[in-house]
């Protein structure tokens, strides 16, 4: 009887060791596909208006606005621009939400009146 609760107190205690870490990974894991999800719904759900004075953003979880001088820099892409409110904090805007090639070089010419664009 003493081996057998041995051996299920092995048993257990390899359960728990192994078990514990994966099912900490796989909670993990999930939390960051759920956060990744949301973030994406919202930025799908945002409209942004570009004008002189700077970005507005309307969403279904509210209105904000930056001035252009709220923006460190602002790049361009092969496919986006990105406003940079931060070092490593940007906004991207797909050059596929715009129209045509002329919209693109508007807001180009737009961003080039605030910012030099890298």
């Amino acid at each position: 009887m003493a081996d057998n609760q041995s051996g299920s107190s092995r048993v257990f205690a390899v359960v728990l060791l192994v078990g514990a870490p994966l099912l900490v990974m796989l909670l993990f894991l999930l939390d960051l596909f759920l956060t990744a999800r949301a973030t994406a719904n919202m930025a799908r759900s945002s409209d942004f208006v570009f004008t002189e004075a700077g970005v507005e953003s309307v969403g279904e979880f509210g209105r904000s606005f930056l001035s252009w001088k709220g923006y460190l820099k602002v790049r361009e892409s092969k496919k986006d621009f990105m406003l940079f409110s931060d070092q490593s904090i940007f906004t991207p805007i797909p050059k596929r939400y715009f129209r045509n090639d002329d919209e693109i070089a508007t807001f180009r010419e737009l961003v080039s009146r605030h910012h030099e664009l890298t």
